[in-house]
């Protein structure tokens, strides 16, 4: 690149480089030669049988005509010849050809025709013979058998990165074949009507392709190229640079003539092929972390990353976490969750139109489950909506959509004569949820506010200080105990976390991970969007139905609901229970009578049943409590039984407790 800038490809990686001065040491390369039927089998450069005979031992062919304009096409009949092929003739473009090899081969008996050039390759299906006749007489043709055909144009200079460069380069020394003259292709008879000699061995585009688009009115290389393709194949104009701008000289007039294939087209990097992912370079991902990032690393978590967030997956034994929030008390960061505050006279319709519940009528202090649909009634999101005022709401949505869902509400809201206002306040809160059977009695260490059952009830809200920091607290229960989000200034956050573990200590609280709690949301059969959910989820898919309100005039998403409704249901997400220990992947099949009708969405062994357990789409005929489907199971067939109720307090009486 400009001013000695390199790329270099090395086995691990890609290398910048500027260089102080760079000797371009490329070579050169061979043409091919231009006649009719030139792309049939057996047809090949000369260098490429060399190649097969010296490398591999490989006979290309058993009896071979070498054409010829370069030196190379004499060696190259000599090593046919040593390799066992007969060589019928070598026809030579130039009239006076001079060195060793063609000594030795007239000594070897081997027809040398000077001043000839091959006109036609004769085969269906594979070279036959080859039609050659005198540069100057194209009348006294005559044909030579042979089942090999190679050919051996001009060797034209390998200077694609000096042209990349741009302007000449004072610290560039040229060596070798790369500092020669680029020619042009030599005068050569269009073929006929319905013949095909090939320039373009990519991309199928032959001489009569070009002439005609010159015609055409396509006589700049420029627009040339892209109307015929030519040279935009794979080898970009390697193979037919140089028969494209003998072509072009040729063709369309005097002003052409002196011009070579580099100068009508501009050659860019990557000269040679590489890789996408070498393009693409290294990840440099932004990722997200929460207030309490630091803890967690210090506490040994094995961290993971979750959408755009670094988060714990789990401390060291997943179940041993699980075990802590349904016997004692758990503390989990939650701050990764989507947090935007809606605002206004008209908050409660902007809400009301975004989700398919109603929340103008939610009372203030009340929770009430939120689910978001695209406009063909597929699941977007999922969260909760927290009324805090008469104008005011406080909507969680899940970790990776924060910033999509925000876009999603002002798109709806623009334009409209609401007065609603939407902030995205995901980066200024911490969050935390403490949950377990011990859950009350240390965040009640913390705070004045009234946690009892009676005065603060399931899917309620309360503002208030925690140890001292003003805090929003949700009790809610995604995993299906007593427990409440706590909200709070995120620069509070490693305050809080020590606070509440300090609190909680005598009750042998414990942190859990993205691990532990994905296990025990299952046990209450809670869907993950994007996990459970796909491309083409509607919430009566996943049983949630109950959270569609039609007789509301409208929402997004109404429409494409309704089709869906009255369609029928076409697959079902349900729970399952292995009748083992065992639990299949994530993904596994689903089969029913020898063949896939599902897949396993979420699966994990359940701490609570000791066995294995998940959520699988299955045909609505399946899902019935009791039914039996098979999952694969280290590719074997397992019976599982389905069930609709969650495998863990399907009454939730103890979240309500």
């Amino acid at each position: 690149y400009q001013d000695n800038l390199l790329a270099i490809l090395t086995g691990d990686g890609l290398v910048r480089l500027r260089a102080k001065h760079v000797v371009l040491a490329t070579g050169a390369q061979e043409s091919p030669l231009l006649f009719e039927n030139n792309d049939l089998p057996g047809v090949m450069l000369a260098s490429a049988a060399r190649r097969l005979v010296a490398l591999y031992g490989v006979q290309p062919g058993r009896n071979a005509v070498v054409a010829t304009e370069t030196p190379e096409g004499y060696e190259t009949a000599l090593q046919l010849l040593d390799a066992g092929v007969r060589v019928a003739a070598v026809v030579d473009a130039s009239e006076t050809p001079s060195g060793d090899a063609v000594e030795a081969l007239r000594q070897r008996g081997v027809t040398v025709l000077t001043g000839h050039r091959v006109v036609k390759a004769v085969g269906r299906g594979r070279v036959k013979a080859a039609i050659v006749s005198p540069n100057c007489d194209a009348n006294a043709a005559r044909r030579i058998h042979c089942d090999l055909l190679c050919m051996s144009g001009e060797f034209q200079p390998v200077d694609a990165l000096l042209h990349q460069m741009g302007a000449s380069q004072p610290r560039v020394t040229l060596a070798g074949g790369v500092g020669g003259e680029p020619s042009l292709a030599p005068p050569y008879t269009p073929p006929g009507k319905n013949a095909r000699s090939y320039v373009c061995f990519c991309e199928d585009v032959s001489t009569h392709d070009i002439e005609q688009a010159i015609d055409e009115g396509f006589a700049d290389v420029q627009t040339l190229k892209r109307y015929s393709t030519v040279t935009m194949g794979p080898c970009q104009g390697k193979m037919c640079g140089r028969a494209l701008a003998g072509i072009c000289a040729a063709h369309a007039g005097p002003q052409q003539e002196g011009g070579t294939a580099d100068t009508y087209t501009t050659s860019r990097p990557p000269f040679q092929p590489v890789s996408l992912s070498v393009l693409a370079g290294r990840e440099r991902m932004p990722m997200k972390r929460s207030p309490m990032d630091r803890i967690h690393r210090e506490l040994g978590a094995t961290m993971v990353e979750s959408g755009p967030w670094w988060r714990p997956h789990n401390y060291g034994s997943p179940a041993d976490e699980c075990a802590a929030v349904r016997e004692r008390v758990g503390i989990i960061d939650v701050g990764t969750l989507g947090k935007l505050e809606v605002v206004g006279a008209d908050a409660g319709q902007l809400l009301d139109r975004l989700y398919t519940h109603r929340f103008s009528d939610l009372p203030v202090g009340r929770i009430r489950y939120g689910l978001m649909t695209s406009d063909n009634g597929v699941i977007m999101d999922d969260g909760t909506v927290t009324r805090l005022a008469e104008d005011r709401y406080f909507v969680t949505t899940t970790s990776g959509n924060a910033d999509v869902i925000e876009e999603w509400f002002n798109w709806w809201n623009a334009g409209a004569a609401n007065c609603a206002h939407v902030v995205n306040v995901t980066a200024a809160y911490g969050a935390v949820n403490v949950v377990g059977p011990k859950a009350r009695e240390t965040l009640g260490k913390l705070t004045d506010i009234d946690l009892s059952t009676r005065s603060f009830r399931y899917m309620r809200s309360a503002q208030g200080d925690v140890a001292g920091v003003s805090c929003l607290l949700l009790r809610i229960g995604f995993v299906g105990e007593t427990g409440w989000e706590v909200h709070f200034p995120a620069e509070y956050g490693e305050y809080m976390w020590n606070a509440i573990m300090g609190a909680g200590r005598e009750f042998g609280i414990s942190p859990f991970g993205l691990e532990a709690q994905r296990i025990l949301r299952l046990e209450k059969g809670h869907v993950i969007v994007g996990q459970d959910t796909d491309a083409v989820s509607t919430p009566m898919d996943v049983g949630s139905d109950w959270a569609v309100r039609f007789d509301k005039t409208d929402f997004i998403g109404r429409g494409g609901l309704a089709v869906a409704a009255g369609r029928g249901l076409q697959q079902r997400l349900v729970g399952f229970v292995m009748p083992g220990p065992a639990a299949p992947e994530d993904g596994t099949p689903v089969v029913s009578g020898g063949r896939p009708v599902g897949r396993v969405t979420s699966s994990r062994l359940s701490p609570t049943l000791g066995k294995g357990f998940g959520l699988a789409w299955v045909p609505p005929e399946l899902a019935e409590e009791g039914a039996s489907i098979e999952v694969l199971v280290d590719h074997r067939p397992v019976t599982a039984r389905v069930t609709l109720d969650p495998v863990y307090d399907p009454e939730g009486r103890r979240l309500r407790s």
